[in-house]
């Protein structure tokens, strides 16, 4: 479903809307260029759980976790994997004992979907497209 954003408002509102949506176990892959709207995304995902928290990109910390205040979902995983190189990078992070958690939902910028421990997962992607200097395209599958 392609949805336009002419703000960044528009983009919290469409990704709060989106986050009515989750229960939990899920994954999302979000692609889109750097100052597409990923981090945005992610930081409504998280205040519409509950957590007032610094949503930060996790570009140089590769992996930032959320505890979120919701009913079914205690957390949310914000990954980044554009400073990896190889897939096999992401081991060190224990996704094994994170991915498919019925109390999370993981959320990862510039994913590597053929790691393994994606094997047999299902996942959503949500690219973002510049469509101008506040304008974004975000399509969500």
């Amino acid at each position: 479903m392609k949805q336009i954003s002419k703000s960044i408002e528009e983009t919290v509102s469409i990704a709060k809307t989106y986050a009515e949506t989750l229960h939990g176990g899920e994954v999302i892959f979000l692609q889109g260029t750097v100052g597409s709207g990923k981090t945005t995304f992610v930081r409504a995902v998280v205040e519409y759980f509950g957590a007032d928290v610094m949503v930060r990109s996790p570009s140089f910390t590769l992996m930032n976790i959320y505890p979120v205040d919701h009913k079914s979902i205690r957390r949310v995983i914000h990954l980044d994997g554009y400073r990896l190189s190889e897939a096999h990078e992401l081991d060190a992070f224990g996704l094994e004992e994170i991915v498919g958690r019925p109390d999370t939902v993981v959320m990862m910028e510039w994913p590597f979907k053929q790691h393994p421990v994606f094997t047999g997962i299902l996942f959503s992607t949500i690219t973002f497209h510049v469509a101008g200097q506040t304008e974004r395209i975000i399509d969500i599958v």
